[in-house]
């Protein structure tokens, strides 16, 4: 049995999430916080790439309560050519700089951001 308390492994960069916390947990809830359609929030004469991903644009919570449209992790997915939720997770943390360079995967990042500007999405935020 696996301690990750013990062995301060909190959480997986590689393998199955499930298959991590097996030894610690009887269910895991992963939850993905949305991306954002920016569409919405542009006017006729915006251009994606001064909105995308230029955060400052990003709208408050109000604005993404009364005109947010989500799109799903599964989407981005399946059109950005992203290999499955964990490359797209580490696309995600590569783009902020939250991981070692050693786990980084600019590769991925790379799709990410490339079809993100082009479909004019926002990336999660935590803000």
């Amino acid at each position: 049995m696996r301690d990750i308390f013990a062995n301060h492994n909190l959480y997986p960069l590689e393998g199955k999430i499930k298959e991590h916390f097996k030894d610690n947990y009887d269910s895991v809830f992963i939850a993905f916080m949305p991306f954002l359609d920016a569409r919405p929030y542009m006017s006729d004469s915006d251009e994606a790439e001064d909105i995308i991903p230029n955060y400052h644009y990003y709208p408050t919570e109000d604005e993404i309560i009364k005109n947010g449209q989500f799109v799903s992790w599964h989407y981005v997915i399946k059109k950005s050519g992203l290999k499955d939720y964990g490359d797209l997770h580490i696309a995600l943390l590569t783009s902020i700089i939250a991981i070692k360079r050693v786990f980084q995967r600019p590769e991925s990042f790379e799709k990410l951001e490339n079809f993100t500007v082009k479909e004019k999405i926002w990336h999660p935020s935590v803000d």
